[in-house]
């Protein structure tokens, strides 16, 4: 028991720590909860369901199982065209489950010039989840029954970087422009030198390797490699 509660307030690098008290929350929820909005008609809250929005992603009964651990229960959820969705839970809700599969399946073995990268690329590149049951809808495409159609329209930046130390920050945008766009080099570069220019503003660090890079700036460019491809 010692162990699991202090797993829960030190939870290393990559967790969210809870506060040492967090054992007494649920006694004060259930104190305060008598003043909270109840589960009536009335005072129900409604997802938004405007009839001028198009939902452009849609979530139906999707589910996602792992070694009988069940991560994601029977969620609907629609994201509109033009809106900035966000998803809010605690620590293992289940929210960076549902943003893999949103995001597909994919296992990339594509030759894209960079030899000494290709083994750690194939294994890597979105090896994302797919969900146990349910349907998801990218843009009226159903991705259970053609997930990489449905891929050309989402991109997934990643909550830690995926950057390559012996990559300039230009290699890393037509690496993936490659990847993910299925690009030509030169049309690539082409695209990652326009992201650098107008969006990023990275211009001036167009040939700086990845280990010189702040951490702002390598955030930076986690999300141009989301840009590319034209998602």
């Amino acid at each position: 028991m010692l162990t699991l509660y202090l797993d829960k307030i030190w939870p290393g690098e990559y967790g969210i720590a809870k506060p040492w008290y967090f054992l007494l929350e649920k006694i004060w929820k259930r104190k305060t909860n008598r003043n909270c909005i109840n589960n009536s008609d009335e005072n129900r809250l409604l997802p938004l369901q405007e009839k001028n929005l198009n939902p452009i992603v849609q979530l139906k009964g999707v589910t996602k199982i792992y070694d009988n651990h069940e991560a994601v229960s029977n969620l609907e959820m629609n994201i509109y065209k033009g809106s900035v969705t966000g998803l809010l839970g605690e620590n293992g809700a289940g929210k960076s489950t549902t943003m893999s599969m949103i995001a597909g399946t994919k296992i990339c073995r594509y030759n894209v010039g960079y030899k000494a990268f290709n083994e750690r690329i194939s294994c890597c590149i979105l090896g994302l989840t797919k969900a146990t049951s349910g349907n998801i809808y990218i843009d009226g495409i159903n991705i259970n029954d053609n997930v990489e159609l449905a891929r050309k329209e989402v991109s997934f930046c990643t909550q830690h970087n995926l950057l390559y130390d012996e990559l300039t920050v230009i290699q890393h945008l037509e690496l993936f422009g490659m990847l993910k766009g299925e690009q030509s080099r030169k049309k690539a570069r082409e695209q990652a030198l326009e992201l650098l220019r107008n969006t990023l503003g990275m211009e001036d660090k167009i040939n700086t390797f990845v280990t010189e890079l702040s951490g702002g700036m390598k955030r930076k460019l986690s999300l141009g490699i989301a840009l590319m491809g034209n998602p």
